[in-house]
């Protein structure tokens, strides 16, 4: 295994049967087991985008106890492409089998492109995770999210973000007429940047909702 640093976030790479994941690893202090966090990163899902989409919370994340895995999207495509996300679950056993993660405690996160790689994500592998949030997340075909309906699935999105509050609220919609346990915030005044207005204990409550 390979490892580089970049302020503030040492990155590894791992050789998984079906290609290389790069990723950083936020760990907390203690032995756990702990909550866990995969993060996909907004953007281009680089190893930039990664430190972007971490770095408002990620102090408070570790000293709550949380560890964070957020990985770089590899050459074959974002995570919203199977092409790329079909290397996470080798990475999730890899992190687990290397820490003490508490069972039954991943949560799944994403911003913007994270959030759109998040909704896929967790319905590819629904059985990984107890709750996807999304700031903002959308999809095109609200039908592809059937398999969330037995997560927990926070939509928050800026009330003048357009386009990803419509898609928003159509996907959330469709989730609550199917049984799911969907919620959608809307925060007001916020545009697409509106994840840089919350504070962690509200995203917290996010996650781990019950």
């Amino acid at each position: 295994m390979s490892v580089s640093v970049a302020p503030s976030f040492a990155f590894r790479t791992l050789e998984t049967s079906l290609g290389p994941v790069t990723y950083t690893v936020l760990v907390p202090e203690g032995l756990g087991p702990h909550p866990a966090i995969l993060a996909l990163p907004p953007g281009s899902q680089n190893r930039a985008m990664v430190v972007a989409g971490l770095e408002l919370w990620r102090e408070q994340m570790v000293a709550d106890g949380f560890l964070v895995v957020s990985p770089v999207a590899p050459d074959s495509g974002l995570f919203t492409c199977a092409c790329s996300h079909d290397r996470l679950p080798e990475l999730l056993d890899h992190v687990a089998a290397e820490y003490s993660v508490a069972e039954g405690w991943w949560m799944l996160f994403g911003i913007s492109n994270g959030g759109r790689s998040a909704l896929v994500v967790g319905a590819a592998y629904p059985e990984r995770f107890r709750s996807v949030t999304v700031l903002p997340g959308a999809t095109s075909t609200p039908s592809t999210l059937g398999p969330l309906a037995g997560l927990r699935t926070t939509f928050a999105v800026g009330s003048r973000d357009d386009g990803w509050l419509a898609c928003s609220r159509s996907a959330h919609s469709y989730l609550r007429g199917i049984g799911g346990e969907s919620e959608l915030v809307v925060l007001e005044g916020k545009g697409h940047a509106a994840f840089q207005s919350v504070p962690w204990p509200r995203l917290r409550s996010w996650l781990t909702r019950i």
